[in-house]
């Protein structure tokens, strides 16, 4: 039975090994852990991220790291990204400093159920990049996430579930709330895809969503969240002076049973 709802749970509570475990049997929409690092971790972290510098995607979108997605529509695409995952990797160590990446403590905390490690590709001999940091001052559009439709000719197209990993860092005084839909993905649903290449990502119609039940998830700083990303979901506009800058990466079980972070 799937539960349509984010529940909280304390890294040190009882409950959070089950709630793990329903969370990657599909059971649960997402799970919470609070003061998953330090409001000073967080702090720290963001400071050397404004250091470091950002790549602004747009006026109001900015990251250090890279995506899948973003080589897509490159001829060269998986050359170049893995010719880069070493450095986005070694950069990722350093924006984080004394701290342990959130990739390696949510591992700790999955391993009591399947295998985790860092995506490999066995064509490149390379180790896909383990996240993203993100800063916004908008909101994104409606989506899913979907590796194994978007990226299908990737050694990740296994993938048969996917979860976010969103480790809060800094928040803006008002908005930025994630919002999700009680609508997972279909095989249909190109129907209402502006774009009709599932690696040009350009949005989707409103009308998917119509008349379906949604919760608005409201994070505080140092919080972590995991939560299927075959619902459809997007962050909502953010206000004030402060940006929203989070750690993101996702995470997905293949056919071997293996839990593979990426992306």
């Amino acid at each position: 039975m799937f539960n349509f709802y984010i529940i909280s749970t304390k890294l040190d509570s009882p409950e959070l090994e089950t709630n793990v475990g329903c969370l990657l049997k599909s059971e649960l929409l997402g799970l919470r852990i609070p003061q998953f690092y330090s409001i000073d971790a967080c702090y720290e972290i963001t400071e050397r991220c404004h250091e470091h510098g950002f790549f602004w995607m747009e006026p109001e979108w900015g990251r250090i790291g890279q995506t899948i997605a973003q080589f897509h529509s490159h001829p060269d695409g998986k050359k170049y990204y893995f010719s880069c995952s070493p450095k986005v990797i070694e950069v990722r160590k350093w924006l984080f400093g004394k701290y342990k990446d959130p990739v390696e403590k949510v591992a700790e905390l999955l391993y009591n159920f399947y295998p985790c490690q860092l995506a490999f590709d066995p064509e490149y001999q390379q180790y896909y990049a383990p996240g993203v940091i993100s800063i916004q001052t908008k909101g994104s559009k409606l989506h899913v996430d979907r590796v194994q439709y978007e990226s299908y000719d990737w050694s990740l197209a296994d993938i048969h579930v996917q979860f976010s990993c969103v480790l809060y860092l800094q928040l803006p005084e008002y908005g930025g709330k994630l919002e999700i839909y009680n609508r997972a993905s279909r095989e249909n649903d190109v129907e209402f895809e502006f774009s009709p290449n599932p690696k040009i990502r350009t949005g989707v119609d409103e009308k998917i969503v119509e008349g379906y039940s949604r919760i608005e998830f409201t994070p505080e700083t140092g919080d972590l969240l995991l939560f299927n990303t075959n619902y459809y979901h997007r962050i909502l506009r953010t206000e004030g002076n402060q940006s929203r800058t989070t750690s993101l990466s996702f995470l997905g079980i293949n056919s071997k049973n293996q839990i593979l972070f990426f992306m």
